[in-house]
This record gives C-alpha cells, sequence and structure tokens, in this order.
C-alpha cells in the first residue's frame, strides 16, 4: 500500500501526492501517477506499507454457468467474512 510518493511532473517540478481519506471523493491522485506508466509524472520516490507474506497460499479456478451466477458467488463469498487475495470474473469474451 502507497502512503506516499514524490514525483517529478513533466515541467521538472516537484510534487508530493498523498492519499486522502478513504472516505475522500474524487480520484486518488497518487494512484493516477502510479498508473500512468510515466506520463503524468516519474516517480523517485515511496513510502510503502509492507505486510508479512502468508506462509502460504493457494489459488483455485471456478467455471460459472453464466456471469450472474459468478457474482452471486463472489458476493456470497465477500458477505461471509472472506478475504481472498484476488476475485476475477471474466465473462466469454475476456475468456476466449
Amino acid at each position: 500500500m502507497v502512503i506516499s510518493l514524490a514525483v517529478v511532473l513533466p515541467d521538472g517540478t516537484f510534487a508530493a501526492p498523498r492519499p486522502g481519506p478513504r472516505s475522500a471523493v474524487g480520484p486518488a491522485l497518487h494512484e493516477l501517477f502510479l498508473g500512468s506508466e510515466g506520463g503524468l509524472g516519474v516517480v523517485i520516490g515511496a513510502v510503502l506499507r509492507i505486510h508479512r507474506l502468508p506462509e502460504s497460499t493457494v489459488g483455485r479456478g471456478l467455471a460459472f454457468a453464466d456471469l450472474r451466477a459468478g457474482l452471486e458467488a463472489m458476493r456470497a463469498v465477500m458477505q461471509a467474512g472472506i478475504r481472498p487475495l484476488l476475485l476475477r470474473l471474466y465473462d466469454p469474451e475476456d475468456a476466449a
């Protein structure tokens, strides 16, 4: 998790966008810089929050009859309090 960034903008000026509170409305500026691949500015420093790696991980792939069934399964997982590392749902076009 990114706590703060140091960025040099295309005009050479320095910027330090910080994440806003979770309740904030609008774009998270630090995420724009992270996702711009250098187009909005060059990241020259970052403060990160790191977490220990789990002792083990388990991966699973599941197929569902349709998109609705997949969405319902994902909702049930999250409502059950399970916090998977990753949940992805592909429609038939993406999966082809």
